[in-house]
């Protein structure tokens, strides 16, 4: 490799943990959306990979989520380019949507999961054992005190029409999408934590 383009490469690198940084230490908003910037070209492209596979518009919207959940995990103690982690992020939720697309599957995170897609909430009305699941969910996220989980969750997830981006959600409560995101997660945690160990739920 030229000396040039390995410079280069050092420096991009250099760059993108300077904006991790910024964004773990003080939820930076403008280097969440000069990261996504950066590289949404090379997570669109692995996403195309598998568009016969999959609904690629709706792995699409998940970008902001797939960076947020990359960049949190990302440790530069690795001497792992965050390109090269973000690239394999992105494989993963790709193949874990496909795979998750049954009802109910196997998974190394959680054991057995019930899977939050398009697919299987448009069945909702019509599968009373995913009903009982998912209204026991919302249940104990409507008794949070903190309101804003209930009503993401919602937003994501039973809005009439296309699923809302992370982005459209955040405009919705004035917030950044890393703060949408955040609340999601907790609300992901709380639910692990109360619902029935053969019940429970990853939400994407």
């Amino acid at each position: 490799m030229p000396l040039g383009t390995m410079k280069k490469r050092i420096i991009s690198n250099e760059e993108d943990l300077n904006l991790i940084k910024l964004i773990k230490n003080k939820n930076c908003s403008v280097s969440f959306v000069s990261l996504t910037d950066k590289h949404s070209k090379l997570f669109y492209s692995i996403c195309n990979k598998f568009k016969s596979k999959l609904n690629i518009e709706e792995v699409h919207k998940d970008r902001d989520f797939v960076f947020y959940k990359a960049l949190v995990s990302f440790k530069d103690d690795r001497n792992a380019k965050f390109s090269t982690w973000l690239g394999n992020y992105t494989r993963f939720h790709c193949l874990n949507y496909i795979k998750n697309n049954s009802k109910y599957v196997y998974s190394e995170e959680d054991t057995i999961n019930h899977f939050f897609n398009t697919k299987s909430m448009e069945n909702y009305e019509d599968n009373s054992e995913m009903k009982n699941d998912v209204d026991h969910a919302f249940n104990i996220l409507s008794k949070l005190n903190d309101k804003r989980i209930f009503k993401i969750f919602k937003l994501r997830y039973l809005n009439k029409g296309e699923r809302l981006t992370w982005k459209q959600i955040a405009e919705k409560f004035s917030l950044t999408p890393q703060t949408i995101i955040n609340l999601h997660t907790k609300g992901r945690r709380i639910l692990k934590k109360k619902m029935k160990k053969n019940m429970k739920i990853n939400l994407t």
